[in-house]
């Protein structure tokens, strides 16, 4: 449930931080598709009390609440994200 959620975060918070730019959204089964095939990146944006408390595997974790965090995320490659 917790990777849904954070699955969900990520999907609605990344076409705002795209303005313009094109993005696609799809369905949860693809979204877990594309993670069990090591296509994509799966970030945690949660603090790292909470990120402690209950890691998702595999995942990136880039705290939402820490200064610097958009500049941090257009670093990322464009072609994982």
């Amino acid at each position: 449930m917790k990777l849904f959620l954070t699955a969900l975060f990520i999907l609605v918070l990344l076409p705002l931080y795209a303005g313009d730019k094109v993005h696609q959204s799809i369905p949860v089964s693809d979204f877990q598709k594309v993670i069990k095939k090591e296509e994509g990146t799966l970030l945690d944006v949660r603090s790292p009390k909470e990120h402690k408390a209950a890691a998702l595997a595999d995942s990136s974790l880039m705290n939402f609440f820490e200064e610097g965090f958009w500049d941090k995320l257009a670093q990322l490659p464009k072609e994982k994200t």
